[in-house]
């Protein structure tokens, strides 16, 4: 009787093995590609108090503080951003936010009711085409977290302020 061998690679373990394209599934395994930060930007720098510009410690580094603050103030509604770029177009399930400390006057009121978009464009910037993921944020409080689904490819995505609102404060700013 001949007997059917099956590869003695184990797809649990081996470095070998990767899902096939299109398999279904939300589980992230070897072979794909899950989302890297390149860069975080800012429309402005305010800077004080436990403020610093937006990088790459300090948006992913589970504190509330050092957070990012944008400087526009009146006049400058609906333009003051903080914005994370990714090394390229990746499948992001999900966002999670940190609302900045009460340091200097700071707080979640700069966080909440704030705009959370997305890009997919190769490019992105102030000309890029944006969707809202989140119209509204909401819920913070000083040192707290949320996470928000994105479920899309992006390159790029960004807290904005909307019109009648003042600066962004960010604490953390990480895709998951």
């Amino acid at each position: 009787m001949t007997r059917l061998l099956a590869p003695l690679i184990n797809p649990v373990r081996s470095p070998l093995w990767a899902p096939v394209a299109g398999a279904r599934g939300r589980r992230r395994g070897a072979g794909v590609a899950l989302p890297v930060v390149a860069s975080y930007s800012q429309s402005s720098n305010f800077g004080g108090a436990g403020v610093e510009a937006a990088n790459l410690t300090n948006m992913q580094d589970s504190l509330a503080e050092p957070f990012a603050a944008t400087a526009g103030g009146p006049g400058f509604e609906g333009s003051e951003w903080v914005q994370l770029t990714l090394n390229a177009s990746t499948f992001v399930n999900a966002v999670t936010l940190m609302a900045p400390t009460t340091t200097g006057g700071w707080g979640p009121s700069y966080l909440n009711t704030r705009i959370l978009q997305r890009t997919n464009d190769p490019s992105p910037g102030t000309g890029s085409a944006w969707t809202n993921v989140v119209v509204s944020l909401s819920g913070f409080t000083a040192g707290s977290s949320q996470t928000f689904s994105v479920g899309a490819a992006c390159t790029a995505l960004r807290i904005i302020n909307p019109s009648g609102t003042i600066y962004v404060a960010v604490g953390d700013f990480r895709v998951a």
